[in-house]
Parts: structure tokens; C-alpha cells; sequence
């Protein structure tokens, strides 16, 4: 019984079109530019694109509305100077940087630098390490740090 109700949830398939709302909101907010392929994330579609030499991610609710879009930068000397001098000036900068995103959403874009340190050790001597996520503003401006959970998804 198990068999046959996953291989009748397999076979059933899935839309392969990007829903009609989503496709025009995209085709409006970035004109002439191609989609590489989409998929569903938490009820959300996220959009893959390529633009200026670089993947960005945009994500639309159902109804088309235009959530947020995450372009990924694959090493710090790619980063605006801004966001460089200004990682620079906080006391992470000689951290391990994992994953570096802008973010642009209404009204907000952030830079957001994935960092772990290397391991330190506790007065009982065992290993200790942290991730952080760290914001900064456009011009360069530490806005926040959040801790990642170690496990969790983010990391």
C-alpha cells in the first residue's frame, strides 16, 4: 500500500509553467530579461535569473506580488567598496565569510555577510563557534548582527 501511494504521488505531475500573475510581474519589474528556471520555497515562487554577470533569485507570492530578490556574490573582492569598508570597521572582519547576498525588498536593500569565526576555546577548553549574519546598508553602514543557529538551514 505504501509502494503504490508513493509512486501514484510521484507520477502525478507538476506545473511546469511559472503561474501567469508571477510571469507578468516578473516580465514588468525586470523587462527583457529571461527566466533560467523557478521553483516553489514556502508557498513562495522564487524566480532565477541572470543579469549584469550575476544569479539573482526574485521572490512573488501567489498573486504576483514582488516579495524580495537576492543577487549572490561569490567573494568579497566583488563587493561594492561600501559594503567592504564597512565589514572592514567591525570586529568580524578577519571571520570566515560563507555566504555573501544582497537582498533588495520595498523600501530596503541590505547586504547580508554569512561569517563563522575559527574555533575558540572556552575556559574548560572546549571548542567553541559562531556564525553570524551581518547587515549593512547600501553606503556601507552596519545595521545588525543575528546569530545562526548551528543546524539550522541558514548556516
Amino acid at each position: 500500500m505504501i509502494t503504490f501511494l508513493s509512486v501514484t504521488v510521484l507520477a502525478q505531475p507538476a506545473s511546469k509553467e511559472l503561474p501567469k500573475e508571477v510571469a507578468s510581474a516578473f516580465s514588468s519589474k525586470y523587462p527583457a530579461t529571461a527566466i533560467k528556471n523557478w521553483h516553489l520555497k514556502n508557498d513562495d515562487y522564487v524566480v532565477k535569473f541572470k543579469r549584469n554577470d550575476k544569479t539573482h533569485f526574485a521572490f512573488y507570492a501567489a498573486s504576483g506580488a514582488w516579495l524580495k530578490t537576492e543577487t549572490n556574490y561569490a567573494f568579497t573582492h566583488s563587493l561594492p567598496v561600501e559594503i567592504k569598508n564597512g565589514w572592514k570597521k567591525t570586529e568580524y572582519r578577519s571571520w570566515i565569510v560563507n555566504e555573501i547576498k544582497e537582498v533588495e525588498s520595498a523600501g530596503d536593500d541590505l547586504f547580508v555577510l554569512q561569517v563563522t569565526n575559527s574555533f575558540t576555546y572556552d575556559a574548560d577548553h572546549l571548542p567553541e563557534k559562531y556564525t553570524y549574519n551581518l547587515y549593512f546598508s547600501k553606503t556601507g553602514q552596519f545595521v545588525k548582527k543575528q546569530e545562526v543557529p548551528w543546524g539550522s538551514k541558514e548556516q
